[in-house]
């Protein structure tokens, strides 16, 4: 008897969930694909919010929460109780009360993670992982956000119908994303903790990480492409995402409405906001020398939130031909009589606490080496600086800057958009070198007559120059998404195995020999070579949008398989 075709299962999901979990501020979005249409395009506008808990009672309206968490000690235990802008609250009265001692309130803490993953910081005397931390944090998060999802599509399940998209600074590694993959496991932020699939094998599609830069760019586009046509196709244009804790550089050009091409690649470092507050407490230091700024806001944690919070919005308004005028914390200001309990910032000392405004125009400037973009957007929440607004438009007077007024919610947006479309950017610029370790037979011409002997081996008989780093992507290559590469390699004879080591390097020359500066590996591949006298192995790689699927294959259908981050720095 025949039978018809089955239809394949559609595993791609409903529904999209974004999370830019940032040093400073936290906060999510969702979004939905519709099933009826193979056109992505037909999908939600991105749901942000801005009523998230105690938000308004500290911050006014914004997309995102504190990325602050507060441990209680519990006999000898500690135990995390809240998080966001509740976590301050709780705090904060726990301290009226005298009641601090058992508390503590941490914040600032995911730059740490990305300076060295297995960083830790004291709490109550105990040595507690940042990656614990993090899973706490997204924890608490999480069934918040669970609840918002609920209320918003109430026939969907969390479990099953979601893609969750989170940002990752540029300066993330390959090592970074495997250990957040498996802080967001262990937070229970993936369907497959609670359905019984293995932790350690996410389905396609369930997972994706964008950088901070590529989803502000995304989120951009979007609004400006659609809504103010101030982006056309062919338009190449930059984005400078300046959040809490870095500054990410991009740029893009768009071709065939709305698919982008990368046109330069991600730069970016620790230059965010947090950097000008470092800077303001260490210009207070210079000021009120006979006082321990830090340890006197340890002793005094009410009169620190009051002076920080008043400082992030003064921060925000200084203007580059101000003299801005900052309270004086009261117990400082009872010490020393503070004239009406302000100081003043005197305008060439604006310079130094904003000396992000220095490093953010080297970028730019490297940027400008290789573009010539129609605008320059701002985006991040420290980009509503209006210090460094001018500075910019000062220091760059050929580029035409735009400055979005909800520049935070721009990344949740983006990253909305391209977990409902991931073919948003086609293509990418490279910012590794990427290639495979191989040998290949000696030849004086090519070698010279006297090759190092550390990278020369006799194998049956033959000379052999071996440790040479063969690439399949170099660095400022334009890849393409799903473009695949593919090199044939030989066999040795009598081999039982080929191991095939994958390795990387940010140089911008192309590295000859795995032993070269700043060469790393960055995985390995084995596969078991049949009695039969297989004589060849084709390895090749598929470009995704931040990974290399490396394969590699014998003759008789034997393979293996790996995937490996190649454009985060």
């Amino acid at each position: 008897m025949s039978d018809i075709p089955i239809k394949k299962q559609n595993n791609i999901k409903t529904y999209i969930i974004s999370v830019d979990y940032g040093q400073e501020y936290s906060g999510y979005a969702f979004g939905y694909r519709r099933q009826d249409t193979d056109d992505p395009g037909l999908s939600s506008e991105p749901l942000t919010f801005y009523q998230l808990p105690d938000l308004q009672e500290f911050n006014g309206p914004y997309c995102k929460t504190k990325t602050a968490i507060l441990y209680e000690r519990i006999d000898s235990s500690i135990v995390p109780i809240a998080w966001g802008w509740t976590a301050y609250k709780k705090y904060l009265e726990y301290t009226e009360n005298g009641d601090q001692d058992e508390y503590r309130l941490l914040e600032q803490y995911k730059m740490e993670f990305y300076d060295d993953p297995s960083s830790t910081i004291k709490v109550f005397g105990q040595d507690i992982s940042v990656k614990k931390i993090m899973v706490d944090y997204l924890k608490m998060l999480f069934e918040y956000l669970k609840q918002e999802f609920t209320n918003s599509f109430s026939t969907a399940d969390i479990k099953y119908d979601v893609t969750w998209v989170f940002t990752v600074p540029t300066i993330c590694e390959q090592y970074h994303l495997d250990d957040f993959s498996q802080i967001i496991r262990d937070a229970g932020l993936l369907e497959g903790i609670d359905s019984g699939i293995d932790s350690n094998d996410i389905p396609e599609n369930d997972l994706l990480f964008i950088t901070e830069a590529e989803a502000a760019s995304i989120g951009l586009m979007k609004h400006h492409f659609e809504q103010t046509q101030l982006i056309e196709v062919g338009d190449e244009y930059l984005v400078v995402d300046i959040g809490g804790g870095t500054v990410d550089v991009t740029s893009h050009e768009m071709n065939d409405k709305g698919v982008l091409k990368q046109t330069h690649v991600e730069i970016g470092g620790e230059y965010g906001g947090n950097m000008i507050d470092k800077n303001f407490f260490q210009y207070l230091q210079q000021r009120f020398p006979e006082v321990e700024i830090e340890e006197f806001f340890e002793l005094h944690p009410e009169e620190k939130f009051e002076f920080t919070r008043n400082w992030e919005l003064k921060k925000r308004i200084i203007d580059e031909g101000s003299r801005p005028v900052v309270t004086i914390p009261y117990m400082i200001n009872q010490e020393f009589k503070v004239p009406r309990g302000k100081i003043r910032i005197e305008f060439e000392d604006l310079p130094e606490i904003f000396s992000i405004v220095d490093n953010i125009e080297q970028y730019i400037k490297q940027a400008l080496q290789k573009i010539q973009p129609k605008v320059c957007f701002l985006a991040g929440g420290t980009s509503s600086s209006k210090y460094i607004q001018k500075q910019l438009v000062h220091r760059f007077p050929d580029v035409n800057f735009v400055f979005f007024n909800y520049g935070g919610s721009m990344v949740l947006r983006g990253a909305v958009y391209a977990g409902i479309d991931t073919s948003l950017v086609r293509t990418r610029r490279s910012k590794l070198n990427v290639g495979i370790e191989c040998k290949e037979e000696y030849d004086p011409i090519i070698h010279g007559d006297s090759p190092d002997p550390k990278n020369a081996e006799v194998d049956n008989g033959i000379w052999y120059i071996k440790n040479i780093f063969q690439p399949f992507v170099r660095m400022n290559d334009e890849v393409v998404s799903g473009e695949v590469i593919t090199k044939d390699f030989d066999v040795s004879d009598g081999a039982k195995s080929v191991e095939i080591n994958i390795y990387s390097s940010p140089s911008r020359k192309c590295p000859t020999f795995i032993s070269d500066f700043m060469v790393v590996k960055m995985a390995t591949m084995e596969i078991d070579v049949p009695a039969n006298s297989v004589k060849n192995i084709t390895v090749e790689t598929k470009i995704g949008a931040h990974m290399l699927n490396f394969r590699a294959f014998l003759d008789d259908g034997t393979e293996a398989h790996v995937d490996v981050v190649y454009t985060a720095k």
